[in-house]
């Protein structure tokens, strides 16, 4: 006998195949040709003759106990025209039809009754027919209501109830239109089954059909290929056990799955509608409801078309059902819209992909979170979907950019994400990642929070907003979380213009990244994990008018920024920042190139905020003079080559980074190395030079 296998997804059970002999046995049997005697009626047995008619006059007919049948070349025609006909099992096997049965000239008053020898659930196996034509039919007290085998099957105003494994069961090419199922259980002999409708492959169209008080859901559509289309229709209390009342997997054709109505389904905590399929998102369009345990549609979906979002909304009047990701891949061309002030929710460990694709956020003032934040919307936490409702700053997986992506957003927040608006395999295009950007960022007001990254890998343009509460979630791998997946920094990439932004309580670096901008923003308590504040690389960078405060604390303790592989002006390029209460109140420098004059600033160390100074190493070329001012501290290497050093002012000190004088004392007796991207083994002295090879040790208090 063939068996059942499956297995649950968070939303719902995902249906898999179940061998034709299950059904034969559970709801059929074997048929044999039997004669019956019955008090009144018409007894039928055995083969039923090709060209038969049911009509009235022969009503009931009664079924023996061993079932009817016909052969595939005869066809059973039941005539309603002259009144109600009903056709009783007396036993346990009902008609199965392996040719043809078509129901003409009914109607709703002289309609066709299927049933048992009981008004007992299950009473009997139910109607099985390979090519039926059924208008104006009730089945009743069936185990399986009716078995569509694989041929064609035309359903008009049939209802079905009080069955105890599934009402329909579809294998061939179904359509039903108008009609009820209700009042279904769905025993333990048939785990996969819905109370309803199971379809498993072939063509299956239902419209206008009402679903009412089932124990499981209204529709299983399995993974074995087909097509569906599921419209305008009625479901009322379908999942009372805890099922999701509409269920659809992955390799069905989805052609239509719009304008239901679902109320008061789904109970223990599941959702109205669970699908994991894609095409056009308008298949989706104008399913609403209330009172179901999730007025929501929980998707895992590839969009080949613009997709609308609908915020999940609770409401006891009907309204809209929302949308829950359970992962969303925007195809090329298409742009994910979400309105003003929506709160969009993402399953855990799942994300948003866009390959060439947008995602425009401009309305304003939506927020991008996890189903477990139960903070913001509507709380779907606990359910099925999630059980845990503490919110972590990795229970999704942010917004990945593929291809030529673009994120355009106003207001509102991301947070809980693994990485937000990042690929976690695609970083930046400085020296350190040779992969091109995937796409670009745009935020305005926007607020990254409570994650493990902020923005990775692409072209930024963030103009106001905050980042904060980012977290280092990666495993410890003995180097900083930053420099391997991307975790616990806010912003990370290439050619990324910040301006009047707020980084706090930032695990890795506030920005990290080639050819960055960074100006008029505030930044404090960055680099807890005892990371530089600020690392910028490369000859087209901004450092203007920030200030960094309370930043590179943990750890051995980090600099408050840190410039790599610039060639140009330094002043020009950094210039207006303050700082204070930073493990090192300096900004890093190195392999820096100077090309024009400029006035040294050394570090500081004061409470209060005060200008941002230098230490590491600086390169003068032809054309660069480094002035050094009276009393002026110098922390690390001074390079000439082709360039000049003034440092005639006098009283200036040029000493190594673990030198205690001058005010400065980073070091504390013990061994502070840790100074972010390259490690120091001794910082005791530095040395300058010239382009003929003259070397100098300045010593810990040197003048020279």
């Amino acid at each position: 006998m063939g068996g059942i296998a499956g297995h649950e997804t968070r939303w719902g059970r995902r249906l898999l195949f179940v061998a034709l002999g299950l059904v034969a046995i559970l709801a059929f049997g074997a048929q044999r040709a039997h004669r019956a005697t019955a008090a009144a009626g018409t007894p039928v047995c055995g083969e039923i003759p090709d060209g038969t008619v049911w009509t009235s006059a022969g009503s009931p007919y009664l079924i023996c106990p061993d079932g009817v049948y016909n052969v595939p070349t005869s066809t059973l025609i039941i005539d309603g025209s002259t009144g109600p006909i009903t056709v009783q099992a007396t036993g346990d096997y009902g008609p199965q039809f392996n040719g043809a049965v078509r129901t003409v000239g009914t109607s709703p008053t002289n309609s066709v009754l299927f049933t048992g020898p009981s008004p007992t659930p299950g009473s009997w196996s139910g109607v099985s027919g390979s090519h039926t034509e059924l208008a104006n039919v009730r089945i009743s007290y069936a185990r399986l209501g009716l078995y569509a085998t694989e041929g064609d099957h035309h359903l008009t105003n049939v209802s079905i109830d009080h069955t105890t494994i599934t009402a329909i069961q579809s294998w061939g090419a179904l359509t039903m239109d108008g009609g009820t199922i209700s009042d279904g259980v769905t025993n333990d002999t048939a785990p996969d089954y819905a109370s309803g409708i199971t379809h498993w492959r072939g063509s299956l169209s239902v419209k206008n059909v009402t679903f009412r008080d089932l124990q499981r859901g209204a529709l299983a559509a399995s993974e074995f290929g087909g097509s569906l289309t599921f419209s305008h229709n009625t479901i009322t209390r379908a999942g009372t056990a805890g099922y999701t009342p509409v269920q659809v997997g992955p390799n069905i054709t989805l052609d239509d799955l719009t304008d239901n109505v679902i109320t008061d389904s789904g109970a223990g905590g599941y959702p109205a509608i669970g699908v994991d399929n894609g095409g056009d998102p308008a298949i989706l369009a104008g399913n609403r409801g209330t009172g179901n345990s999730i007025d929501a549609i929980v998707m895992a979906w590839g969009a080949s078309k613009d997709f609308p979002y609908v915020p999940v909304t609770q409401d006891p009047a009907i309204h809209p059902l929302g949308y829950v990701f359970d992962g969303l891949g925007m195809g090329p061309g298409t742009t994910l819209i979400v309105p003003r002030n929506a709160v969009v929710k993402v399953m855990p460990g799942k994300g948003i992909g866009l390959s060439n694709a947008r995602l425009d956020a401009t309305a304003g003032g939506a927020v991008f979170t996890s189903v477990a934040d139960n903070s913001v919307g509507v709380a779907i936490c606990p359910s099925i979907l999630v059980t845990d409702c503490h919110d972590s700053a990795d229970e999704w997986t942010g917004v990945s950019l593929y291809d030529h992506s673009t994120v355009d957003m106003v207001g509102g927040r991301v947070r809980d994400a693994i990485v937000d608006f990042a690929d976690s395999t695609v970083f930046s295009t400085s020296v350190l990642y040779d992969f091109p950007p995937p796409g670009e960022v745009h935020l305005t007001d926007t607020t990254l929070e409570h994650s493990g990254s902020g923005v990775d890998g692409t072209h930024l343009v963030m103009t106001g907003g905050r980042v904060a509460d980012i977290e280092d979630v990666s495993q410890s791998v003995g180097i900083p979380a930053y420099l391997t997946y991307g975790k616990g920094y806010g912003v990370r990439g290439d050619a990324m213009h910040v301006d009047g932004a707020t980084f706090t309580d930032n695990a890795g670096p506030a920005v990290f990244g080639t050819n960055e901008w960074v100006t008029n923003s505030a930044i404090t308590r960055v680099g807890t994990a005892g990371d530089t504040a600020v690392v910028l690389e490369g000859n087209d960078i901004r450092l203007w008018n920030n200030t960094i405060t309370d930043s590179g604390l943990g750890g051995d303790g980090a600099s408050a920024a840190t410039i790599l592989g610039f060639t140009g002006d330094l002043a020009s390029a950094v210039h207006g920042n303050q700082l204070a209460r930073n493990a090192m109140d300096g900004i890093d420098l190195s392999s820096v190139t100077q090309t024009a004059t400029m006035t040294w600033a050394g570090p500081g160390n004061a409470a209060s905020l005060h200008p941002a100074g230098y230490f590491g190493t600086v390169k003068l070329v032809p054309g660069a003079t480094l002035i050094v001012p009276n009393r002026g501290l110098v922390r690390g290497s001074v390079v000439l080559n082709g360039g000049r050093l003034d440092a005639t002012a006098g009283g200036m000190e040029f000493a190594g980074p673990r030198a205690s004088t001058g005010g400065i004392s980073w070091c504390d007796g013990s061994d502070r190395t840790h100074l972010v991207i390259r490690h120091r083994a001794d910082c005791d002295s530095s040395y300058y030079s010239d382009n003929n090879g003259i070397v100098a040790d300045a010593g810990p208090q040197g003048e020279p």
